[in-house]
């Protein structure tokens, strides 16, 4: 070898070193910090998810007023939240394998006072989101259409890991950060109104609100993310009211605003099927947790109107009616949802056992499709589908049912709200993809992982008495 090759494999050499040595010292320092304050580091993702969704809007310097006209008019800087996003993602991923370091082989040497056993419930549920996270992110990264794998999908595993595991113990402290955190974002985002509505507020909307033609994107990164963020803090308001009656009308003023003014059709319509369902709970049984006769016959004659309306007036003359009004078509058209799906039908068609790859929907993809605003398949089955195939289906139909098993054991401990999120998150399920892990730092992601840690809890109780 040359003096040159020589000196360059020295400076390799002792560059590889030095970074074995800060990891090994950053491992062995987070691993003391969780013995001392372990017990917030579940919590803690919480905060910095909702950190992380923000600060990448502050410092994009994006521009809102005229979104009407096309994404392209937005101006954002995606690359100035960088290096914040790096160490949130440093700083999550550090706490989360420390965690679970610490619990399967720390804590099998040095029991620690207070920890509980993982249950049967939770290690089956935490099997089941591993299967479903390899076959809709690696399998098909190795054996889909186009090979790739993205590395920002990979971040979450060992996040919802810790969740499932460790979600049961810190139950009601997580709840607490996340309601809070919640709140950071829907009052950030009327601050962000009044102090920089560029960032904040589209103007020259139709929406269904007469009258009202500007739409609050606020410090999410669109209007349907921030409305359902506005519509979950109300979710867990309502399941654990807070104490101090300020906080509490601050909360719930500042998640009423942000979820009227965002104008997102897709949050009106889960809160609706969220209320519901809680209503259902706290007044339509009896204490067996019957229906009440009452309520029966309410919902008989519910349905007994809806055939006689389909009956007197067709169907098809329903749709032409509500199609004459913009907001109408937009409705019926799900804003040109449509379109996506029959493409998310055909590429699973063409691939149906491993799907296209993980790379479906990137920005190459979208423009051999001329749908540059296709982003995802707006279907949370038609996404797993057509990027997973059927593998990544049934997977996400199992972990689907062991989610809902979990949060209907935690009907009663939630108040029934436990049952609304999941039911948030289903009705999001028909048109946008919120199961989908591909950034640590969106709505979906908070909302998916705190749906997680009730479903872990309510599946670490025995069926007879969970929620009780």
């Amino acid at each position: 070898m040359s003096p040159s090759e020589l000196i360059f494999l020295a400076l390799g050499g002792s560059a590889l070193s030095a970074a074995a040595i800060v990891a090994t010292l950053v491992f062995a320092l987070m691993l003391h910090g969780q013995l001392r304050i372990g017990r917030f580091f579940l919590p803690m993702m919480f905060v910095c998810i909702a950190l992380g969704m923000a600060l990448g809007v502050l410092l994009s310097r994006r521009d809102v007023r005229f979104a009407a006209f096309g994404i392209d008019t937005l101006g954002a800087d995606v690359a100035a939240a960088a290096w914040p996003m790096r160490l949130l993602t440093g700083l999550m991923l550090g706490m989360s394998l420390t965690a679970l370091f610490n619990r399967y082989y720390r804590a099998r040497r040095f029991p620690m006072p207070g920890r509980h056993p993982v249950g049967a419930g939770q290690r089956r549920f935490a099997e089941v989101f591993a299967v479903y996270f390899i076959t809709t992110n690696l399998l098909p990264a190795v054996l889909g259409h186009k090979h790739g794998l993205v590395l920002n999908t990979c971040y979450a595993l060992p996040v919802f890991l810790l969740a499932i595991i460790d979600g049961a113990e810190a139950f009601e402290r997580i709840l607490r950060w996340a309601k809070f955190s919640l709140l950071g974002m829907t009052l950030g985002s009327l601050l962000a109104w009044a102090v920089m509505p560029h960032l904040a507020l589209q103007v020259g909307y139709s929406g269904w609100v007469p009258g009202l033609t500007v739409r609050l994107w606020g410090i999410g990164s669109s209007p349907n993310s921030i409305g359902p963020l506005a519509l979950l803090s109300l979710l867990l308001e309502s399941m654990s009211p807070t104490r101090h009656r300020g906080l509490r009308a601050l909360l719930l003023g500042c998640g009423g605003v942000t979820l009227v003014m965002a104008q997102s059709k897709t949050a009106w319509m889960a809160m609706l099927v969220a209320g519901s369902v809680i209503l259902l709970h706290r007044f339509g049984r009896d204490a067996r947790g019957r229906l009440r006769i009452g309520t029966l016959i309410g919902l008989l004659l519910m349905a007994a109107a809806l055939v006689l309306g389909l009956l007197v007036v067709p169907p098809h003359r329903w749709i032409e009616a509500v199609s004459d009004t913009r907001a109408g078509t937009e409705m019926v058209t799900l804003t040109g949802r449509s379109q996506i799906w029959a493409v998310a039908l055909d590429v699973w068609m063409d691939y149906p056992l491993f799907g296209y790859g993980p790379t479906i929907w990137d920005p190459a993809f979208r423009a051999a499709l001329g749908m540059p605003f296709a982003t995802h398949a707006h279907n949370q089955f038609l996404q797993s589908l057509s990027q997973g195939g059927m593998l990544s289906g049934l997977s996400l139909l199992v972990y689907l049912i062991l989610m809902t098993l979990g949060c209907a054991r935690m009907m009663r401990a939630t108040r029934g709200v436990s049952l609304g999120l999941l039911a948030v998150v289903l009705v999001r399920s028909l048109t946008e993809t919120p199961l989908t892990l591909t950034t640590l730092f969106n709505g979906e992601m908070f909302t998916h992982l705190l749906v997680a840690v009730i479903a872990a809890r309510g599946l670490a109780q025995p069926a007879a008495g969970a929620g009780r």
